[in-house]
């Protein structure tokens, strides 16, 4: 066989070998192509599944965030309202000079006590024996009087 010939079967069967790889590389691609899509539509599916599994489990617990956030708020208002009453206590308070008020009825209770202690001394003073016998004795002359007119 001259050389022009072999190179010819040569470049035929290299040529043959290039279609024959071309087309394994064509089925290769097209069996890649197939595992893709495949994956794609089962990942698609359970992700349709687990949504519709999640959803309904899911927006229970997102209404009851949403009614614990208004709680929430509204407890933040009270204490702001509690807060701002409280501060005007104070200031209403400090306002009033209880310090003041309380020294003022210390000033009175020593006053009072004093005058107390006063009449008590007073009292002690007193001969209640003495006042018993003139007591009698002035219920006597009344009794005496009353008999000269009539009573």
């Amino acid at each position: 066989m001259p050389k022009e010939e072999q190179a010819l079967t040569s470049t035929t069967e290299y040529l043959a070998e290039i279609y024959r790889s071309q087309k394994k590389q064509e089925r290769f691609h097209l069996t890649r192509l197939l595992v893709q899509i495949g994956t794609s539509v089962a990942v698609v599916a359970l992700l349709a599944v687990l949504a519709s599994r999640i959803i309904p489990l899911v927006t229970p617990l997102i209404e009851q965030v949403d009614e614990v956030a208004i709680t929430v708020n509204e407890l933040a208002g009270t204490v702001n309202g509690l807060a701002r009453n409280t501060n005007r206590l104070i200031s209403e308070l400090n306002d009033a000079d209880l310090g003041g008020t309380v020294e003022q009825a210390r000033d009175a209770i020593s006053s009072a006590s004093r005058s107390m202690q006063t009449a008590v001394d007073e009292i002690r003073k007193v001969d209640f024996e003495a006042l018993n016998t003139s007591v009698t004795a002035l219920a006597a002359v009344v009794d005496a009087i009353a008999g000269i007119f009539g009573g």
